[in-house]
């Protein structure tokens, strides 16, 4: 139905010549409805930020007290947790729970990590750069080369570490303890035979020699090696040669072996002697429930191992539920985790990660963001990392 919109004009009696305007009523076509715009009339959507950088697929992890790194299929080096003493090649102390690459770095091809500090290889001359509270003169906000060339290990503790070249030589640096501290401040050598693997905690270091004995140097099971004496090289009761070692990094004296057959054990405190022909003897006992360890690490109260077929177990110490079996329960035994494929593993102090070459999971301890998540807390189930 047309409407108009009139004005009328009234003539107000008694008023004079004055006049007034007075409007109508308004009409269906003067209400105007506001509809909000739904669906295909309002256009496309405002664009979605850009998604973050993907990085690389893993090929190897590293796990400090409060950090963890990747080494990435690129060759590079990607780390995340606690910046605190520049552990993760950046200037200034901010956590992050956002893997970030390291700067200044060649193409590397190894990385390893130890309380506050990384390491990593160079790939193409096997040199080694260091960055965080290394122990060495000045530490490094930012990766440090060291001098040494063709290095095959690298083993970190606290304010320590000993790179092993290929042709078997071992070189120290920081608090090393006796006999060959108290402290260096540059890589010195050390006189070990051959060492197949070095290994730190918080009061000692041992050497895995390739005759399947283990060198240790500190305080071990009650016996202290003073700067007056050779450090003890260790016979291992009822084990068929040490192939893995790995110690707690905490101020414990137990140690676990994997000999070349594949089983598992750990030292029994207290049971170890020194005979006076000066041949110490390590007692071990069986973890049982583990089969064809690939890969075995120690954190700060506990164990982890990696299979042959991609599985992995822990046992230990759960207070930060870093055994990922979504408890905080301890375990006696080794507990298997919902993981498969898997082909690496790094342990730090209370977290621990695990790759599959494609994606990055971690657990336990986050307070510094280590296990990749932004709120700082506790994670007892394997939590996949935004990579």
């Amino acid at each position: 139905m047309q409407t108009l919109r009139a004005l009328v004009w009234v003539l107000l009696l008694g008023c004079g010549s004055r006049t007034a305007y007075v409007q109508a009523p308004p009409t269906e076509a003067d209400v105007v409805i506001h509809v909000p715009c739904q669906g295909a009339r309002c256009g496309p959507p405002p664009a979605p930020p850009p998604p973050p950088p993907q990085i690389p697929p893993p090929r190897m992890l590293a796990a400090g007290y409060d950090h963890s790194c990747a080494l990435t299929e690129d060759g590079g080096v990607y780390c995340w947790g606690s910046n605190q003493y520049g552990q993760l090649g950046e200037v200034g102390d901010e956590r992050t729970w956002v893997p970030g690459r390291v700067p200044g770095l060649p193409r590397m091809d190894a990385v390893w990590a130890g309380a506050d500090q990384t390491c990593a290889r160079a790939e193409e001359d096997g040199r080694v750069w260091c960055w965080g509270e290394t122990g060495l003169p000045d530490d490094a906000e930012g990766p440090l080369q060291l001098v040494y060339a063709d290095v095959r290990q690298v083993a970190l503790g606290h304010r320590r570490g000993c790179v092993v070249d290929e042709g078997g030589r071992a070189f120290c640096w920081g608090d090393v303890r006796p006999p060959y501290g108290p402290r260096w401040r540059t890589p010195q050598r050390v006189p070990i035979d051959a060492p197949v693997e070095i290994v730190w905690n918080m009061q000692r270091g041992c050497a895995l020699l390739q005759r399947g004995e283990l060198r240790c140097w500190g305080l071990v099971h009650n016996y202290y090696a003073t700067e007056r004496a050779e450090s003890p090289t260790f016979r291992l009761l009822g084990v068929e040669g040490a192939a893995m070692v790995a110690m707690k990094t905490e101020n414990d004296d137990e140690v676990l072996v994997v000999d070349r057959a594949g089983r598992v054990f750990v030292s029994e405190t207290g049971r170890s002697r020194r005979m006076q022909s000066r041949d110490p003897v390590l007692a071990l006992r069986r973890v049982e429930g583990i089969d064809d360890p690939a890969q075995v690490q120690a954190g700060g109260s506990g164990y982890c191992a990696r299979t042959g077929e991609g599985t992995v177990a822990c046992w230990g110490s759960n207070l930060a539920g870093q055994l990922g079996d979504g408890t905080y329960a301890a375990r006696t035994r080794p507990t298997y985790l919902p993981l498969t494929g898997i082909r690496g593993i790094a342990v730090g102090q209370y977290h621990v990660c695990a790759h599959d070459g494609a994606r990055v999971w971690c657990w336990g301890e986050n307070s510094a963001g280590q296990v990749g998540l932004e709120r700082p807390n506790k994670i007892p189930d394997p939590y996949l990392v935004p990579w």
